[in-house]
């Protein structure tokens, strides 16, 4: 872009007009189908990244009443971006408790608990998002939050495609890979193929668009990828019948033996919820837990070995199943380089979005204690993870999309 255009957008985008356009068109909401957040660099990525006429957008930055219009039909503003909410990287965990519930599947009394603590111990808790259905299963006691043991992904929407039931949307569901299905095929039919030429079926249906098949058939690979990982350890739970419930310190590097949290009965029903029975004979389903990511002090120091045990220890009281990922010590692997590598490979999906990296742009919840927590992506051109201990991260601003007038 010219330096004569940049300052044109730099003038446009001071426009009330055009600051209006902007937000008319963003407000019409998130579209079906996309991502439950939506991640900007700033504000000037609502702009069409292309060669633009200065000489239009001063026109729209002024005071013609139909300049909105003109913007958007003209496509100075990027239309690929229009049908979002505009966009902050801070949230009042006062007034946006709807949002932050849609993007991180925290309850207002979550995100109060986990402020209270931060001030309590002057730290900044990093967290992932989970899905929002947990809060409903937590807060009706319905169900209890996932640990450690358990890795398989709670059931989204898109599951009621491959045999999942939509009222179990949040909960943790363990089929066999043979009960799984697809719109348009019968059972026995994909039961005779090999995974790598299901991935390549074609749709049948009309209805499904070719995008929305392609995601069908991903969380088909990633159910059946479950089943071939995961189902040994789970049968042998079942036969063990009892499940002791662990916070596993060790796991986090911690030199501390690991703390009971639970003991029941584990079971699985007829539609493969996992269900755990305590000593009252209560039963309750498996939900999405609260995944810490990273600790800090205030002033950007680590926390040490006794700090993190009575941070945990606290944190433990209001659900949280396990440590931190930038200290996890994954006990199957073989060496330092593959904890590292795993390690890497999950703090990887919160890097800022980039075109060649789809599975990028997750943005993390900082919260301090303070009235606003912020949304902010790993900076890794800041941030070193060397050793089990050696390790620091550096945050940059994410945006994420609210309703105006909150």
């Amino acid at each position: 872009m010219t330096c004569g255009a940049g300052k044109a957008v730099k003038s446009a985008i001071k426009g009330t007009r055009l600051r209006k356009a902007i937000s008319e068109g963003i407000e019409a909401g998130l579209e079906e189908g996309l991502q439950p957040y939506q991640t900007f660099k700033d504000i000037k990525d609502l702009l069409k990244p292309k060669e633009i006429d200065k000489t239009k957008i001063r026109k729209y930055a002024g005071a013609d009443p139909d300049s909105p219009r003109k913007a958007v039909k003209e496509e100075i503003i990027n239309t690929d971006l229009s049908n979002k909410k505009p966009i902050t990287n801070k949230l009042n965990v006062y007034r946006h408790a709807e949002e932050i519930a849609r993007l991180f599947g925290l309850s207002a009394n979550d995100v109060n608990d986990l402020s209270l603590i931060a001030r309590l111990y002057n730290v900044k808790i990093y967290l992932r998002k989970r899905s929002q259905e947990a809060i409903k299963w937590l807060e009706t006691g319905l169900a209890i939050p996932k640990t450690q043991d358990f890795k398989m992904k709670s059931v989204k929407k898109i599951d009621k495609y491959i045999g999942y039931d939509e009222e179990d949307v949040g909960l943790l569901v363990f089929k066999h890979k043979k009960d799984l299905r697809l719109p348009g095929y019968e059972p026995e039919e994909l039961n005779k193929m090999k995974l790598e030429d299901i991935m390549k079926l074609p749709k049948k249906d009309d209805s499904i668009s070719e995008d929305l098949w392609q995601n069908i058939l991903d969380r088909y690979k990633t159910r059946y990828t479950e089943y071939d990982d995961y189902h040994k350890g789970i049968e042998k739970k079942l036969e063990a019948k009892k499940l002791e419930m662990k916070f596993k310190y060790g796991e986090n590097g911690l030199p501390f033996d690991d703390k009971l949290t639970g003991t029941y009965d584990f079971s699985i029903d007829e539609k493969g919820r996992l269900v755990f029975t305590d000593e009252y004979g209560k039963k309750k389903f498996m939900t999405g837990d609260i995944d810490l990511v990273y600790f800090e002090k205030l002033d950007g120091k680590p926390l040490t070995a006794m700090e993190k045990k009575q941070l945990y220890h606290t944190l433990e009281q209001i659900g949280i199943q396990h440590g931190e990922t930038a200290t996890w010590d994954p006990p199957d692997a073989a060496d330092l380089n593959e904890i590292l590598e795993k390690r890497h490979k999950i703090l990887d999906d919160f890097r800022p979005p980039h075109p060649d990296h789809p599975e990028w742009g997750e943005p993390l919840l900082e919260i301090t204690g303070a009235e606003y927590v912020s949304t902010v992506h790993i900076d890794f051109n800041m941030s070193y993870i060397d050793s089990l201990d050696e390790y620091r991260l550096a945050f940059t601003e994410a945006y994420v999309s609210v309703p105006t007038g909150k």
